[in-house]
């Protein structure tokens, strides 16, 4: 079984893994080229333990950053939920009255967290982020996955989301509607 070494980029610091015996590995968020027999990490046996690593210790990093913001967000309930995007007949965009105004709000949460982690992690408007972002930061927020889908497809909508050609996503901070 051919062995995995999993370490930190040094430009951008995310994980990554490479073959313990090739020569060098290019980062694939910000393209910097790492010599694999200078680089420090974790040496592991098969590439499926090394992307489960990498995917660890990402998640590990992200909610670290992430233990301040989870104390200040408010719980949503089943109810605001339902609110946020309820539909009418012909629009996919939610409803903004006075009496829902607060639930706005909280999608502006969802997004500034969203525009907080792109700005910490240095996410080029090119490279993007990839889905599972969205699944950690609706985690955070008490969010279901329905919740979640329907939030991406209004932001989509809305054009404050870009999908990519390489699937990843990017938020811009300007509302298109």
């Amino acid at each position: 079984m051919q062995k995995y070494i999993v370490f930190l980029c040094s430009k951008c610091h995310q994980y990554t893994y490479a073959k313990v015996d090739q020569k060098g590995k290019k980062c694939p968020r910000c393209r910097r080229f790492h010599k694999v027999t200078d680089v420090k990490g974790t040496v592991v046996e098969g590439c499926t333990k090394a992307m489960r690593l990498v995917k660890k210790k990402q998640n590990e990093k992200f909610h670290s950053k992430t233990k301040d913001f989870k104390s200040t967000t408010p719980e949503i309930t089943f109810k605001q939920k339902q609110q946020i995007f309820r539909v009418q007949s012909n629009s996919y965009k939610p409803i903004i009255t006075k009496k829902n105004a607060q639930n706005e709000e909280e999608i502006n949460q969802f997004i500034n967290r969203i525009l907080y982690f792109q700005r910490n992690e240095h996410i080029h408007k090119n490279d993007g982020f990839p889905h599972y972002i969205f699944d950690m930061i609706s985690t955070e927020l008490g969010m279901s996955k329905n919740v979640e889908k329907r939030l991406v497809k209004t932001l989509r909508d809305r054009g404050i989301l870009i999908s990519l050609p390489s699937g990843n996503f990017y938020l811009t901070s300007k509302d298109k509607r």
